[in-house]
């Protein structure tokens, strides 16, 4: 388009009104994220110079961070999540934008409770931190007007931006080392239905056994938690393994706690591997081996995603996967 492009020249364009455009490129609230984005496109595809409008949007900024009380309520200030917003948080204030916690109670889980989230203030942007009921979120991101990011988890049939840890490589690379150091005798502890970051584990481990020509008795796929409420218990098999791989450091604790109190011993017995790094006001958290979340960068990630969609970046959802490292403690003993 010849000449300067104004916001007039935008709103023609696409039959929308010139206060609709304004509103859409200087981030105030009233606009959907839907047109929102497609105003933003056009004026990219226009010419339209708004490079003081993008820096005014991206500073001052609040985002909502919602995550289940079953993640924070219990251990509020040492739970794994506690500590990934306070990632969050610190990223975020780099870039001039607050955070506003918001801690979702089952019961409005369960009912779908959306509207008036984040009532006491307008959000520019919704981070979900941690797995939420796949029907919620999606009633989430239907009645948004602002982008949604998946933090810790995702689901195919949602259209938001995700960030994991590489759930998937990291159990398979710790069920290795069980095999190398001679066990063949491994289960499996988590809930696979519970949520697809278990399930992406377990389909770790199951690789590992494959390749080792392992195959292990279905007695030995141990759930941790409830499916519906995620209240953690854990039932020993009649049976035991010599090894066990845990979803997550926490089911790994309680697990160490029941073999204790049936006479056994860790790893001097049975050896336990973890995920996540992160066991808290445990005994055994300097002892157990497990697979270290980047937390830093998987935040660091997340806010960047976050940025580009406030300034209107169109490009598809994706999900984009952190890789963690291998610590290597106490807890497994070669045979």
């Amino acid at each position: 388009m010849a000449g300067t492009v104004t916001m007039k020249d935008i709103a023609e364009h696409l039959g929308v009104s010139i206060v609709t455009v304004s509103n859409a490129l200087s981030g105030k609230k009233g606009v959907s994220y839907a047109l929102r984005s497609q105003i933003a496109a056009a004026a990219q595809q226009l010419g339209y110079e708004y490079s003081k409008t993008q820096k005014s949007r991206k500073q001052g900024k609040k985002i909502g961070i919602l995550v289940s009380e079953r993640y924070v309520d219990v251990e509020m200030g040492s739970s794994f999540y506690w500590m990934m917003y306070q990632q969050i948080a610190c990223v975020a204030s780099k870039s001039d934008c607050v955070t506003v916690l918001k801690v979702l109670d089952q019961a409005a889980e369960k009912k779908g409770e959306v509207t008036g989230l984040f009532d006491e203030t307008q959000m520019d942007a919704v981070i979900v931190l941690g797995y939420l009921k796949k029907t919620y979120i999606q009633k989430l991101t239907r009645l948004s007007t602002v982008p949604v990011v998946l933090m810790d988890f995702w689901d195919d049939d949602l259209d938001c931006d995700a960030i994991l840890s590489n759930n998937y490589l990291g159990m398979y690379r710790m069920t290795r080392h069980l095999l190398k150091q001679g066990h063949r005798e491994i289960a499996f502890l988590g809930n696979i239905y519970a949520n697809s970051n278990i399930m992406d584990r377990y389909l770790g481990y199951q690789k590992a056994l494959l390749e080792w020509g392992v195959e292990v008795p279905q007695e030995w796929l141990i759930s941790d938690r409830d499916t519906e409420t995620g209240e953690m218990s854990v039932v020993l098999p009649e049976n035991l393994p010599t090894a066990f791989v845990c979803n997550s450091d926490f089911s790994a604790g309680i697990l160490i706690e029941r073999l204790e109190e049936n006479g056994y011993d860790v790893p001097a017995d049975i050896s336990i591997v973890g995920y996540d790094n992160f066991l808290s006001n445990s005994r055994f958290a300097d002892k157990l081996t497990t697979y270290d979340v980047d937390i830093k960068a998987m935040a660091s990630l997340c806010m960047k995603t976050v940025l580009k969609r406030m300034e209107g970046n169109t490009r598809r959802t994706r999900v984009q996967i952190v890789n963690g490292t291998m610590v290597y403690r106490e807890s497994v003993k070669h045979r």
